[in-house]
Order: C-alpha cells, then structure tokens, then sequence
C-alpha cells in the first residue's frame, strides 16, 4: 500500500488547503488549550512571544536551507559525483558555529536582547531568563537539526513508500 499516489491538480490543491485549514484550527486550539491551563498570564505571553519569535528565525533558515543550499549541493551532485560534500561540510560546520555563538549569547545575553526586542519590562523578562535562554538552545538545536534532514532529504534517505 502506498501513502503517496497520483492525483489531479484539483483534488491536490483541496487536500493541502484541508491540512492547512486542519493545520491552523489545530494550531488555535492548542494555544487556547495553553491559556486554558497556564492561564492568561504574563508568563503565557512571553511564551507567546518567543514561540513567534523562534517562528519567524526557523522561516528564515528553512529558506535558506531549500531555496539556496540545497539545490547548489543538488546542481553540485549532479555536474560530478560528490562533488556536493565539500560544499555541504562548509556549511555544516558553519551551522555547528553559528549553533555555538547562538548558545553562548543566549546563556550570557538572553534578557539584554530581548530587552532590545520587546516590549517586556526588564524585570518580566529577568523573571522568565530560563525560558529566553532555553529559546535559544531551540533555536540552535533546530537550526543544525533541520539543516541535516534537507541534506537528508536531497538524498533521499526519507522518503513515502
């Protein structure tokens, strides 16, 4: 049995906009299944914040990753045999740094740049530090994660059967 199969333009475009829409409902009830059981608190909102904040950076690196890397390693794989690897490794370490300095600033720097960023006294955002400072360990983590799935996926190591 396959998951993946042929389909028309039409009933292709009805089922991503019916996981969309599935998708968005989903994501609604779960933020008011969090201010449900956290309550609506201020705390809750810089949840928020860093939730949209992590979103918007993930947006930029997945970008990144499948608009430019990806397809330079695939036209790389595709003049010469691993020819793409060096180019990747570049890349994959520059990840591993910028994962490093990102862990760094937010150990040491957390509230002074979200101070910079928002809103939020200075004396909310102290009392949330391990929040910030965990944001950016998932920012890191994500960041070096997601760039090894695209490597993974441009060799089709994961793929629907």
């Amino acid at each position: 049995m396959t998951i993946l199969k042929q389909s028309s333009y039409k009933s292709g475009a009805v089922i991503s906009v019916m996981a969309t829409l599935f998708w968005k409902f989903t994501s609604f009830a779960n933020s008011l299944l969090i201010a449900y059981f956290f309550g609506t608190q201020l705390k809750t909102d810089i949840y928020f914040y860093l939730i949209t904040i992590m979103g918007l950076a993930f947006a930029f690196i997945d970008n990144l990753n499948t608009s430019v890397i990806i397809p330079q390693a695939m036209y790389l794989r595709s003049q010469k045999e691993d020819s793409e690897k060096p180019f990747l490794n570049v890349f994959l370490w520059g990840y591993v740094l910028l994962a490093i300095l990102i862990i760094f600033i937010g150990a040491f720097f957390a509230t002074d740049i979200f101070t910079l960023f928002s809103k939020f006294s200075l004396e909310y955002l102290t009392q949330n530090d391990l929040m910030l400072k965990l944001s950016f360990l998932y920012l890191a983590s994500y960041s070096l994660c997601y760039f090894l799935l695209h490597i993974m996926n441009m060799y089709k190591l994961f793929m629907v059967n």
